[in-house]
């Protein structure tokens, strides 16, 4: 079990809800955990459009860089979008694997055709059969070095075929050793019916941004949903905020801000990224007064 495996196993234990953000860079992420979020979520679909190639085009080296550039400088459990596990069986078993190594607390894998197509976006979903996605959480599960690196069996069949189809491929997806399942229900009553029928912890995943969500993280858990999945909203909101900032740049030639919350954002910037540890340790050594620096 590593560090980030047990704290996300922990915090789903503690019979509370469990909300993962979207983080996709090392900056959101310490900011996630700063806020006391127990884990983050590097979505597929956010990612995608945070590297300028959309999901339909990400490859599991663009995940994996992302994954490995946070878990350097950030201990905060990371549940990574692996889409559809990137292939088949055998290329489900390298995902895996590269993202244990790189150090993600656990993988969602979707039922869907590989490789996306760009009208996901749009809402048409490509389902492959269910034979099929049992064959890759198969994979996925004996893939896995760490027993508590967590696996989450996604489908998106409710939308495209109905609910009983989804529960029908949620059951088999969990028989075949999946840890938790996320079904993307449409209504109240699809989320209130699922837990009864589904024989593994639950995972909802929203968008809470524009609009409230169905359900609060708490009345979620309530209803026997485990965990929290938000796939969008920082991404959503830096990206209007930065616009805005940028418009008035252009515009004005500045960005207006009160002089104090520029302040207080840019030291929080700087404890997220330890540089008062690093002043103290130049202190220490290279900025030592009366230190002559090298000529190298």
């Amino acid at each position: 079990m590593t560090n980030a495996t047990a704290k996300l196993r922990a915090a789903l234990a503690r019979g509370q809800a469990s909300v993962a953000p979207y983080a996709a860079d090392p900056l959101t992420a310490k900011l996630v955990q700063h806020l006391g979020f127990p884990a983050a979520y590097v979505g597929g679909g956010a990612l995608g459009y945070v590297l300028g190639v959309t999901e339909a085009r990400l490859t599991s080296t663009d995940v994996v860089n992302v994954v490995r550039q946070i878990t350097n400088v950030c201990d905060l459990p990371l549940i990574v979008d692996g889409t559809t596990g990137f292939g088949d069986p055998i290329h489900v078993l390298r995902t895996v694997r590269e993202l244990e190594l790189a150090g993600a607390a656990g993988i969602e894998i979707e039922d869907q055709l590989t490789p996306k197509r760009a009208h996901h976006h749009r809402g048409i979903d490509h389902p492959i059969s269910l034979e099929a996605m049992v064959e890759k959480v198969q994979a996925a599960v004996a893939a896995r070095r760490d027993p508590d690196f967590l696996i989450i069996a996604r489908t998106n069949t409710i939308g495209e075929i109905g609910i009983d189809e989804g529960i029908r491929r949620a059951v088999a997806y969990a028989e075949a050793g999946a840890d938790m399942i996320l079904v993307l229900p449409r209504t109240a009553e699809e989320y209130r019916r699922l837990p009864g029928e589904i024989p593994k912890p639950l995972v909802a995943m929203t968008i809470a941004v524009g609009r409230r969500p169905i359900f609060t993280p708490a009345e979620f858990h309530a209803l026997g949903y485990q965990l929290v999945l938000e796939a969008q909203a920082g991404m959503l909101a830096a990206y209007a905020a930065i616009r805005r900032a940028y418009e008035a740049l252009r515009g004005d030639g500045f960005v207006p801000m009160e002089m104090a919350e520029f302040g207080a954002i840019r030291r929080e910037i700087d404890e997220l990224c330890d540089l008062p540890e690093l002043w103290a340790l130049e202190e220490r050594t290279t900025e030592r007064p009366g230190r002559i620096p090298s000529a190298d």
